[in-house]
């Protein structure tokens, strides 16, 4: 197939795999996508990736590409699947996907993979990604589904926090702590916060009920109870397409990876506002003075941008700055989700948190967002879903072993046999 942009061929590359329980998997074609906004992801296996018996592990093949290059993706999906699968009659088993764009792209994917389109069911990726992080949650260690957040940042709450508590105190012994006003910290959340409250304290992946928050082109949370069901609690267009959209005008970055590259090389206290740049050669003692000598934090995100000109920074700068902004905003929404209808346990996943950068901003965004409002943000618990932007297409294949996506009637066939 002929790349979709006339631009010279594009290969896609493994990029990882998982193992999951034989068992789950015993009906499937060995095939199912998450085709999004942005990404296409494909999950596939062949019979010599499977273990048999109860304890027998599948090995699931995981590669994405951009949606813009389909036709390149599809090409090496023909290659490295059918062309080297052994399961037999995998063809006459229904094949599930999921995302808007495996419904889009539904013809493509029935030529690449030389199936009727009626064989082909597209499901809802809510459905499919609270499906495969109940089995993943069940089945997975948590050291090998989930990332904590990053120790630098959990070092900054703790700091952040001893701080904030000795500068209220401090407020409160010169009387600037007025009668009504009350500190938001007391002694017993700075102790637990200095013992690592922001990591979980077993080893369990999941904890339910818990708020699910799937970030890819856009972004949901949802609360996903210990039976699998769920329900859906905030929903933002602010998210990966955002990114890529206001990075692509702000930098000329026209690629994730282009974007995240120059990101990786600037800074964004160069262009958002920091408490410390507000700092005054005077040391009085007074809430400003202790907030701005004592501690550097955010205030305003592209705060040093007013009255500028986009020549004014580097775009390593403000691409830093928007993925920190974009962070910011992805917490935000996270937090308020699970603090109001009082879970406890977040869980990030989908394909924008698969970079370390975006979890390493994504942490530091949490560490200033607990500041807010450390009575509550301080008590919650964090975790990165590793294979989180691949969830989708789990879920799509494990949905293959229900009865009504299992193998294929032959009515007709059979009517003729008989006849």
């Amino acid at each position: 197939m002929a790349s979709a942009m006339g631009e010279s061929a594009y290969t896609p590359t493994l990029t990882e795999t998982i193992k999951v329980p034989s068992k789950v998997l015993r009906k499937s074609s060995g095939i199912s996508c998450d085709i999004g906004g942005s990404l296409a992801k494909f999950v596939y296996f062949s019979k010599e990736d499977q273990a048999t018996g109860d304890d027998g592990k599948t090995t699931l093949n995981l590669v994405s590409f951009p949606r813009d290059r389909i036709d390149d993706g599809l090409s090496y999906i023909n290659k490295c699947f059918t062309s080297r699968v052994t399961m037999g009659d995998w063809r006459d088993e229904k094949i599930t996907t999921t995302g808007i764009g495996a419904y889009q792209y539904k013809k493509k994917l029935s030529e690449a993979l030389k199936v009727e389109t009626d064989k082909m069911d597209n499901l809802m990726e809510s459905n499919c990604f609270m499906k495969t992080l109940q089995l993943l949650g069940r089945t997975v260690p948590r050291a090998e589904l989930v990332n904590d957040v990053d120790e630098e940042a959990q070092e900054q709450i703790k700091k952040l926090v001893g701080l904030m508590f000795k500068m209220m105190e401090d407020l409160k012994a010169s009387g600037q702590l007025k009668e009504g006003m009350e500190s938001p910290l007391d002694e017993q959340l700075v102790s637990e916060t200095q013992k690592g409250i922001v990591a979980s304290a077993d080893d369990l992946a999941i904890h339910y009920p818990c708020a699910v928050c799937v970030i890819g082109s856009g972004a949901a949370v949802l609360k996903l109870e210990e039976d699998g069901t769920y329900s859906m609690l905030e929903m933002s267009n602010l998210a990966g397409k955002t990114f890529l959209g206001l990075g692509a005008l702000l930098t000329g970055a026209k690629t994730f990876e282009e974007l995240i590259s120059l990101a990786e090389n600037g800074s964004s206290e160069n262009v958002d506002t920091m408490s410390s740049d507000l700092r005054s050669e005077d040391t009085n003692n007074d809430a400003y003075s202790a907030l701005t000598h004592s501690m550097d934090v955010l205030l305003y995100s592209f705060g040093k941008s007013t009255n500028k000109d986009l020549g004014d920074f580097k775009k390593e700068d403000i691409a830093r700055c928007l993925l920190a902004n974009m962070c910011q905003i992805l917490t935000q929404t996270a937090q308020s989700g699970a603090a109001v209808n009082g879970l406890k346990h977040i869980y990030f996943c989908g394909s924008f948190i698969g970079h370390e950068l975006v979890r390493r901003e994504m942490s530091k965004a949490i560490s200033n967002r607990a500041m807010s409002n450390p009575q509550v943000y301080l008590k919650l618990n964090y975790g990165f879903v590793k294979y989180g932007g691949y969830l989708g297409a789990i879920g799509a294949l494990l949905f293959a072993q229900e009865e009504k996506y299992s193998k294929i009637q032959k009515t007709v066939d059979q009517s003729n046999k008989a006849s």
